[in-house]
């Protein structure tokens, strides 16, 4: 479950801003996606948001480092305290890096940059860490410039695919009882959902995964080129 601390090294917690749609285009047949550096990635798409904007999923990279240090510094004081359950938070470069260093396998974390874009900037990050059992716990963080055009629900799509394929029964957070867009996007995701209050201002909630599911059901179509 999600760690409770004020400062960006806190572990996942659900800040969401996105709305309830991405707009559907026609699925391109690329597989990856060449930087400004000449580094590959493997990615999960390009697509178009409800506001008409392009943005493309791609794993995160220890390279981001600095990308989510950038992020950090641009989220306003309401988006950080949902994101990192505390009004007070600090942007550690040293646990920017840590927070990139995922392996993909029960560290899973992927990113949504503007397309195109010269070196574009991280304007999302959806991500969990399992600990080898069938539950893992779930974070998403959505800048306040693209929020509330669907970036928070493609995330959650992509990264409940990512659960199915690992076999996870389970995601789990912790949510600001006032944080009404994430609890909407988690009741309308498809999946069970349990919501418990202990007492105070967190809400934990699990997230069921579903056993078999293919892409074409998880994962919005992409955008047209």
């Amino acid at each position: 479950m999600v760690v409770r601390r004020a400062s960006f090294r806190s572990a996942p917690a659900m800040q969401r801003g996105g709305a309830d749609r991405v707009k559907a285009g026609d699925v391109r047949g690329e597989t990856t996606d060449v930087s400004q550096t000449g580094a590959t990635y493997p990615i999960a798409g390009r697509f178009r948001l409800a506001d008409g904007r392009l943005v493309r999923l791609r794993p995160l990279q220890a390279e981001d480092a600095t990308r989510l240090m950038d992020l950090c510094k641009r989220l306003s004081p309401s988006t950080l305290r949902r994101r990192f359950l505390s009004s007070v938070v600090r942007c550690d470069p040293l646990e920017a890096q840590r927070l990139a260093a995922v392996d993909q396998v029960q560290r899973v974390a992927f990113v949504a940059v503007p397309d195109p874009a010269d070196d574009p900037p991280i304007v999302a990050v959806g991500r969990f860490h399992g600990d080898g059992s069938e539950q893992a716990e779930l974070a998403l963080v959505v800048d306040d410039a693209y929020q509330h055009v669907g970036l928070g629900r493609l995330l959650l799509s992509r990264l409940v695919r990512e659960a199915v394929q690992r076999h996870l029964r389970v995601l789990e957070g912790h949510v600001l009882y006032d944080n009404t867009p994430m609890l909407r996007l988690l009741r309308t995701s498809g999946q069970p959902l349990e919501v418990h209050w202990d007492g105070g201002d967190v809400l934990s909630v699990q997230l069921a995964v579903p056993r078999y599911a293919s892409a074409a059901e998880l994962l919005p179509v992409p955008a047209e080129k």
